[in-house]
């Protein structure tokens, strides 16, 4: 990300000044770097119905050390369960062929899911929860499936992805870059009044 980049190359130059001078310049990367891990789970929460817990499993900021020049953070994408999305159970009639050749009209558990924040929960055909027969949310420990062939015995399950790449691309990454810059302004003024004028000068110096 350009802000963390910024904020790499300050601490570069930071490294030719005491080790005071030093450490403040780490203290901006970290600074920047677990903001922009915040604003990440903050923005997606805010964007998908998933709980802050779940979202900081597909977030992490590598490991920085006292006097480290350089910040990663790193967004994971991949599938997640549905449960963590809290589906909601309905009961609803169903009407199928069964194996013989015969209609079948039944009340049956049906899942509806609201993957978005702001949005209505919608019937997600072909899953079912595997034992709960009830409605209301979907219960602690129960699981949903789908079947995979005509013979209705095999199950698998659904997943979901957390960040597609519209999303992340579009909405999620400029925002990043924009927290990352704040959080980085307003380090690196507290570093240069703490360094002073001298250390400031070395600082434009060695830059130059």
């Amino acid at each position: 990300m350009g802000a963390l980049r910024q904020a790499n190359a300050i601490a570069d130059g930071l490294e030719a000044l005491p080790s005071a001078a030093r450490t403040t310049g780490s203290a901006a990367v970290r600074a920047a770097a677990n903001a922009t891990s915040d604003a990440a789970v903050r923005r997606t929460t805010e964007v998908y119905n998933l709980n802050t817990d779940t979202v900081r499993q597909f977030v992490s900021v590598l490991p920085i050390g006292q006097d480290a020049s350089s910040a990663t953070v790193r967004l994971k994408i991949r599938a997640i369960p549905i449960e963590a999305f809290e589906p909601e159970i309905r009961m609803r009639r169903f009407r199928y062929t069964d194996s013989l050749g015969r209609t079948v009209d039944r009340l049956l558990p049906a899942v509806y899911l609201q993957r978005l924040r702001g949005r209505n929960a919608r019937f997600l055909r072909p899953a079912f929860p595997l034992t709960q027969r009830t409605s209301g949310t979907l219960r602690q420990g129960e699981s949903i499936r789908r079947r995979i062939d005509d013979r209705r015995d095999r199950l698998t399950r659904l997943r979901f992805f957390t960040f597609p790449r519209r999303y992340t691309r579009d909405d999620l990454l400029p925002l990043l870059e924009q927290a990352a810059a704040d959080v980085l302004n307003v380090e690196v003024r507290a570093a240069y009044r703490r360094i002073g004028r001298r250390g400031l000068r070395e600082l434009r110096r060695n830059q130059a």
